[in-house]
């Protein structure tokens, strides 16, 4: 008998039913037909002269095997069934991602796509975030949140490889909340510990920090912002005082505070006496700028519901003198 050779094509991904065939002079009924090399991308299933070829997930190109078919008697010789798998352009794939930011900052972040043939590709925000705003340069995202806005957000993007656009992807975005207080200290270079436990019960209800140096000295000057021997408060309101304005988020109800009023405390030098006032704004006035605030202190009363916002003012006052004042030390 004879194995009759063929040549078939499919496109990229897609299964072919191969039939095989085969002749015999003598008119005898082929009995077999059997694989006897395998295809090289692909696989073969099937029994007889009925196969089917399944090319390799994104192959294209040439591929074949070879067979042979008998009578029961003899067995024919191998002929080839040549095989070409046609090119297809694939759906890229945008990947989505998680983020996360501190509130009032900004992330740059690197968006990512795939495509099986390597082709390049762009991006293309779809869907811009609720709680913020996103710029594309290629593929790398910068993400603004809004101002003062904390938690969950999210933005969808989609890439193309020129000629096929992908399904859209998603980046879920978290924005941390990051304490005000914690921030002011930061940006006026003060020394600080948001958290700290006056009364040794293990939970923070108290917020301390140091003005100037640790320890403080009378030649500290990193205080507060100042113009001139005139200092600005944070509400830009020019004159001789300065306010320091902060707040506190409880996140412990677990315990009552004895005390259930605000308890605001200054020290004019780290190792000296306190002075305290409650419930009302602490105001201290002071005639030489020599003499430092050292050292402010708010007891947060545990009645505070969780994550709720105490605000303290405290207002330092300074005289100054009338003439050749010295260095101003808040």
């Amino acid at each position: 008998p004879v194995a009759n050779a063929q040549a078939v094509s499919t496109d990229e991904d897609t299964p072919l039913g191969i039939t095989l065939s085969g002749s015999d002079i003598d008119g005898d009924t082929l009995t077999t037909f059997s694989v006897t090399v395998q295809p090289l991308h692909g696989t073969l299933t099937g029994t007889g002269a009925n196969r089917n070829y399944t090319p390799e997930a994104n192959y294209f190109g040439p591929d074949s095997f070879t067979f042979t078919t008998s009578d029961g008697e003899f067995i024919s010789t191998p002929a080839t069934v040549s095989i070409t798998v046609n090119p297809v352009n694939d759906m890229p794939l945008a990947i989505a991602k998680s983020i996360s930011v501190n509130e009032d900052n900004v992330l740059t972040t690197t968006l990512a796509g795939s495509d099986v043939e390597g082709s390049p590709l762009t991006y293309t925000v779809v869907n811009p975030p609720v709680n913020g705003t996103v710029t594309l340069a290629g593929a790398v995202a910068t993400y603004t949140p809004y101002a003062n806005f904390h938690g969950p957000d999210s933005f969808s993007f989609t890439v193309s490889d020129g000629t096929v656009t992908s399904t859209s992807a998603l980046v879920s975005a978290v924005v941390n909340p990051v304490d005000e207080f914690t921030q002011w200290l930061a940006a006026s270079s003060l020394n600080g510990d948001p958290c700290t436990d006056s009364d040794g019960d293990s939970i923070c209800n108290a917020l301390e920090f140091v003005l100037g140096g640790d320890p403080a000295e009378a030649s500290d000057t990193q205080i507060l912002p100042t113009t001139s021997l005139e200092s600005v408060d944070l509400d830009f309101n020019p004159g001789n005082e300065d306010y320091l304005l902060f707040s506190h988020r409880r996140t412990h109800t677990s315990q009552i505070d004895p005390s259930p009023t605000v308890k605001v405390e200054w020290a004019t030098r780290l190792a000296g006496p306190w002075t305290s006032a409650d419930e009302t704004v602490g105001v201290v006035n002071l005639t030489d700028p020599g003499v430092d605030i050292d050292m402010v202190r708010v007891y947060v009363p545990r009645s505070l519901e969780e994550n709720g916002l105490l605000f303290a003012r405290l207002r330092v006052v300074i005289d100054l003198p009338p003439e050749d004042p010295p260095p101003i030390d808040e």
